[in-house]
């Protein structure tokens, strides 16, 4: 909101919004000129000119909330186009997007980050068995858990199906382990409860990738975090791989 305070406050200030009331009060005063040219009722005048002062003011009014409410708008759409429409985590293009600037950061100045690459385990069966609409509800109380299982300031992305990534800032190789640890245990202890009121329990395979700690090139986090997926859903599920 304070963005759209500030544009609104920037248009007031600019030369152009200026030039635009002057233009139109000027317009206006020609008018009334126009209309009085033939009498000498100098009262009369002076209400026509605050009638047209009135006005003036009221076009700014109205003005001013039109474009408040485009901006609040522009700002509204521009949040969806950043959130995964499901979940309300970061979609794939956002959580991208704070990746590269995030390690570019961690490279410069010489920061550990750590990414951890999360899959669900037989997600499939639980489409098949309950339908989509259960296996949203499982992606929907997935995404709250993993949500209270990092820090407030940690990147969370739903960037597949069911696939998850968490970005974790300024974290060593034995924090990132116990993030991922939380993240496991936090899911395989929950009971998931579906839209038809069958409960079932969930569990997830997670790849681990930090840097400097076990990637040299940070450029090389996210393949080197699938890869431990993969070893991680062939080497039994619900485990963590580093």
């Amino acid at each position: 909101m304070d963005t759209v305070k500030g544009f609104v406050s920037n248009i007031y200030k600019s030369s152009r919004w200026t030039n635009m009331l002057f233009y139109a009060e000027f317009a206006l005063t020609l008018l009334i000129l126009a209309l009085l040219k033939d009498t000498k009722n100098q009262s009369l005048m002076l209400i026509y000119f605050l009638i047209g002062a009135v006005i003036s003011n009221l076009m700014v009014l109205y003005l001013s909330g039109k474009i408040t409410k485009v901006c609040c708008t522009m700002e509204r759409l521009k949040e969806e186009a950043a959130k995964d429409y499901l979940t309300g985590l970061d979609n794939v293009r956002s959580f991208d997007k704070s990746f590269n600037e995030l390690i570019s950061k961690a490279r410069g100045n010489e920061e550990s980050i750590a990414l951890l690459a999360i899959d669900v385990d037989l997600f499939k069966r639980v489409n098949d068995t309950y339908g989509h609409a259960a296996g949203d509800a499982v992606l929907r109380e997935l995404s709250t858990i993993l949500l209270k299982s990092v820090r407030d300031f940690d990147v969370v992305g739903r960037v597949g199906g069911e696939e998850f990534s968490v970005i974790l800032r300024d974290c060593t190789k034995e924090r990132t382990l116990e993030i991922a640890e939380r993240i496991r245990r936090n899911i395989e202890g929950d009971i998931f409860v579906l839209p038809c009121g069958s409960t079932i329990k969930v569990t997830v395979s997670i790849g681990v990738a930090v840097y400097p700690a076990t990637v040299t090139d940070v450029n090389l986090l996210k393949e080197e975090a699938d890869s431990k997926l993969y070893r991680a859903k062939h080497s039994g599920r619900n485990t963590i791989c580093i």
